[in-house]
Parts: structure tokens; C-alpha cells; sequence
């Protein structure tokens, strides 16, 4: 494989955590609650994940990061995360938000779409030209993730 893709590392747990990505330097990084952390330029391949909570056996699982593609790393899958094209923040005659996924209860989540707008990041002031959708990922509360109108106005609220 060739290219590089990101990772999002999330802990929605009341714990701090250390996250060890097998085969990346520096592989381990650790995560206080409600920590993030957006690792670029992550070479495409294969990872063995490891989340460590101080004691215990480590969670283990393997991930696959794509080429110019997402994967969130969700601790305990205890985060809620949201995929909405936002194109219609730009233009009044759309809808403004559109939910296109809910990801919750998931540790591992490999996003296949393009995302222009990556988690923790808010939106531009003016949308790229394009005909596609224009996709952000955002952490939303767990509480909302499964009434899509309460997400849309979650995220609409969070330019």
C-alpha cells in the first residue's frame, strides 16, 4: 500500500488511557477523559491497536488505515460520531446539515467516504467548489445520536 490516511483517537471514557499503534512512531499516546487526538499522515497499511486503562489486560484490535480515507479510534466505542453533509451551510436552498450515518458503540470505525471537514475541526467560510457532497465527521453527544433532527441542529449549531 502506498499513501497515508488519518486517524482520530477518542476516549469518551471517564479514565485515562494509553492507545499503542503497533508499527507507528511514536506508537504510543496517551488520552485524558474526553481527550482527542488526530494523527495525520498515518501510513496506509495495517495497525494493531492496544488501549490500556492503568490495569487490567489492554483492549486489542487491528485497523486498517486507507489511503486518504478516516478511522476513528473510539475507546470502549463509548463516543458518538456523526458523518452529515454540510454542503447546504452554503447554499439556502438546501437543508443546512443532512445526516448521512450515527456511528455509536463502536471502537473501530474506517470511514470509506471522503471527509472534508475531520473531527475537532469546525467549517471553512467558503465550501471548495465541487459537485459532491461535503462531509464532516464530528463527535456529537451520545444522547442525540439517535434522533437525526437533534443531530442536525447539534451540528448546525457548530459551524
Amino acid at each position: 500500500m502506498y499513501g497515508s490516511g488519518v486517524v482520530f483517537l477518542f476516549n469518551g471514557t471517564e479514565r485515562r488511557v494509553t492507545i499503542v499503534m503497533d508499527g507507528r512512531s511514536p506508537n504510543s499516546i496517551e488520552l485524558r477523559p474526553g481527550g482527542e487526538k488526530l494523527l495525520e499522515a498515518v501510513i496506509a497499511d495495517d495497525y494493531q491497536i492496544s488501549i490500556s486503562k492503568g490495569e487490567g489486560l489492554p483492549w486489542m484490535g487491528a485497523t486498517l488505515v486507507v489511503k486518504e480515507r478516516l478511522t476513528i479510534v473510539n475507546v470502549d466505542g463509548a463516543g458518538c460520531f456523526a458523518r452529515a453533509d454540510v454542503a447546504g451551510m452554503y447554499n439556502k436552498k438546501k437543508a443546512p446539515v443532512r445526516v448521512l450515518e450515527v456511528y455509536k458503540g463502536q471502537a473501530v470505525t474506517p470511514i470509506a467516504d471522503e471527509i472534508a471537514i475531520l473531527p475537532g475541526f469546525g467549517l471553512p467560510e467558503k465550501r471548495p467548489k465541487n459537485a459532491f457532497a461535503f462531509q464532516r465527521v464530528a463527535v456529537v453527544p451520545c444522547d442525540v445520536a439517535g434522533d437525526d433532527w437533534k443531530v442536525e441542529d447539534y451540528l448546525e449549531k457548530r459551524r
